[in-house]
């Protein structure tokens, strides 16, 4: 049973870019929007767009299980890498 758990929203980013993260860090798909690495999950729920000015900005829900705090840390020392952006 996974013992950690954090959901975040992440904007901007597809959900297939997020899957493409996923698999580089070892994670193989469980099920749909699901997917499962070395004693971690994440499960992708995607969520209304919000609008900025003009733009509408898609949005991801990130819900991230572990089974212990250091392969969560570990994780997200990572994931949170792959998820910088430019910009200025």
């Amino acid at each position: 049973m996974y013992t950690y758990r954090e959901e975040r929203e992440v904007r901007g980013v597809s959900d297939w870019l997020i899957a493409t993260y996923l698999e580089k860090l070892g994670a193989t798909s469980s099920a749909p929007q699901v997917w499962e690495g070395d004693g971690w999950r994440v499960t992708i729920r995607p969520e209304p767009p919000v609008r900025v000015g003009s733009l509408h900005v898609g949005r991801l829900a990130l819900i991230m299980e572990a089974l212990d705090e250091p392969t969560f840390e570990a994780f997200f020392k990572r994931f949170d890498v792959m998820l910088m952006r430019g910009g200025g």
